[in-house]
């Protein structure tokens, strides 16, 4: 009897093992070591921490933020003078927020989590902020719901991501690619590959980035974003382009590599997309 061969192209990877790769990714050092190093000049955090005041005023408010990883925002905000509990699915980059935010004396609640399930009750915060994250996660709309569930009444959402004005696709753009892998290699004996943002194939050998709706390689996720936020009942919707921040950012330079690897940092735009829970009658 002879038996057909297993039909893989059926076979799909469990949402509960991808997460479970996605969380092994970011702890890994290799991955973080680019972000916990890039924490952030001063006249940058300086620029945040400035939008930041000049949304909240001098309100004292209880924040949740969400996909703290280095704990970037959570600690500009604690800065400020609010409340704030960080969540992360990684333990590395928890471990890490925690020990800047020790270094700071300050008292912000770090904690593993999961943005697709918040362990808080309903109405709860005031405000919930995220920093590039919704990109990363299997259910970004599921994550937004969330949010609306855990805000109070009258509460906002605060998305802050990236958006690039040149594409990144196209012959011309993989031969970039590939000589700044090739440069990074040569010059600072490193291999590129292991800080990709990469979760593994797939049985089909297809990247499971596409099993990511806002992953920056799939779609016009910043258009998408709007929608998720329209559909879980946000309302007062705003985009507003952070030019502050990204002119202090790109003071920073860049390395030639790392320009034609990854993309021009100066064509990336730093963007704020919020929205409020409406106030029940």
């Amino acid at each position: 009897m002879r038996l057909c061969p297993q039909n893989t192209e059926s076979i799909q990877i469990a949402p509960d093992e991808l997460k479970n790769r996605i969380r092994e990714y970011w702890n890994r050092p290799e991955t973080r070591a680019p972000h916990t190093s890039r924490f952030g000049t001063k006249s940058e955090m300086v620029a945040w921490k400035t939008y930041l005041h000049n949304e909240f005023k001098d309100e004292k408010l209880r924040i949740l933020d969400v996909g703290t990883g280095t704990g970037f925002l959570s600690i500009s905000l604690a800065e400020l003078g609010h409340q704030v509990v960080g969540i992360d699915l990684s333990e590395g980059m928890i471990s890490f927020a925690k020990k800047v935010a020790d270094e700071r004396g300050l008292n912000i609640d770090l904690v593993v989590g999961d943005a697709e399930s918040l362990d808080f009750d309903n109405d709860y915060f005031d405000v919930v902020v995220s920093r590039w994250v919704l990109w990363t996660l299997l259910d970004p709309e599921k994550a937004i719901s969330e949010w609306m569930r855990v805000l109070k009444p009258g509460g906002r959402a605060y998305e802050f991501g990236v958006a690039r004005s040149e594409k990144r696709d196209g012959l011309c753009q993989q031969i970039k690619q590939n000589l700044g892998f090739f440069l990074i290699m040569a010059l600072e004996r490193k291999d590129p590959r292991l800080i990709q943002s990469s979760y593994g194939k797939d049985l089909n050998g297809k990247g499971l980035e596409k099993r990511l709706p806002l992953h920056y390689s799939n779609t016009n996720s910043n258009d998408n974003e709007w929608k998720f936020f329209e559909n879980q009942g946000f309302v007062d919707l705003t985009t507003t382009l952070m030019k502050e921040v990204d002119m202090h950012r790109k003071k920073k330079g860049m390395p030639l590599q790392h320009k034609l690897a990854w993309g021009n940092y100066d064509k990336i735009m730093t963007y704020c997309l919020s929205g409020r829970k409406p106030v029940r009658d």
